[in-house]
């Protein structure tokens, strides 16, 4: 017996193939016009994100907590990320505490929960964007060719995610179809952020892309105007540098130079401050 095909689903296939939607990202079938437990909370925060920072900005998500609650009538998710957050006493402990959060709509649709990869008593701390499929699918953040070429880079100034690094992300989910993550959901995974970077006490740490520049250093410029300089980051002000995301360098190689320019800034606060010594 043959099943008669059916040209609409030929032609909806056809349409997602040429958007890019090459793969299933679950297994159910999900109601997108169901009304969700937390409606429009993403979109709230970056409003009352933008309100409170015009009246007096603020550095971490600790110091905006009271100001968010002043503005807000009911608890947003960026403070019940805060209370969940601080509850973790260990790495470990706020592993355990991100896998459990079930607020953030990320979540939904990953297979895993990407949390961190490389040597957690290291003085490096790396942060990038957001896990891709690959990442996705093996709960390790940049295995995928961006990691790949993450670790080449890495490799030439003597840093390894096996020796001396430590590697994570503004967010723990995949964005679905590998998008940029919107303000609301960096906005809520941020405090997750702020208390790895407040347990793991990094000596340097390295923003990579231009979506974790944008989570953890408010209101600056792109970051083709903010690499190239040291900042003073997080809860604990480190020394920090912003790169270009490898995926950036592997859709424009000429950029490429830049990277080896900041990869040298590095090496040089490194070794002043006998790091790279260390961990040799």
């Amino acid at each position: 017996m043959t099943m008669k095909k059916n040209k609409k689903i030929d032609d909806r296939l056809a349409f997602y193939e040429a958007c890019g939607v090459d793969e299933v990202i679950s297994p159910f079938t999900v109601d997108r016009c169901k009304k969700q437990k937390f409606p429009d909370q993403a979109e709230k925060v970056v409003g009352l994100q933008k309100t409170i920072q015009s009246e007096k900005p603020f550095k971490t998500i600790k110091e905006a907590m009271p100001a968010i609650a002043q503005h807000s009538d009911q608890k947003t998710l960026p403070q019940m990320a805060y209370e969940q957050a601080q509850k973790a006493k260990s790495l470990f402990e706020l592993r355990e505490v991100i896998e459990s959060f079930d607020s953030c709509d990320l979540k939904k649709t990953a297979l895993n929960t990407v949390f961190s990869d490389g040597v957690e008593n290291s003085d490096i701390m790396i942060i990038g964007e957001a896990p891709g499929a690959d990442e996705d699918r093996l709960g390790k953040p940049f295995v995928g060719r961006s990691g790949r070429l993450l670790d080449r880079i890495l490799g030439e100034i003597g840093l390894s995610r096996e020796k001396n690094c430590y590697i994570t992300n503004v967010v723990f989910w995949r964005p679905p179809g590998n998008r940029t993550p919107t303000m609301g959901e960096l906005a809520v995974c941020r405090p997750f952020v702020e208390r790895h970077i407040e347990l793991f006490k990094p000596k340097i740490m390295i923003l990579v892309g231009g979506s974790s520049l944008k989570s953890m250093v408010k209101g600056t410029q792109g970051i083709m105007k903010m690499r190239g300089q040291w900042l003073e980051v997080g809860p604990l002000s480190t020394p920090t540098l912003a790169i270009y995301h490898p995926a950036f360098l592997l859709r424009s190689p000429g950029q490429k130079r830049y990277v080896w320019h900041d990869m040298l800034m590095l090496k040089d606060k490194l070794e002043a401050l006998n790091i790279l010594k260390k961990s040799e």
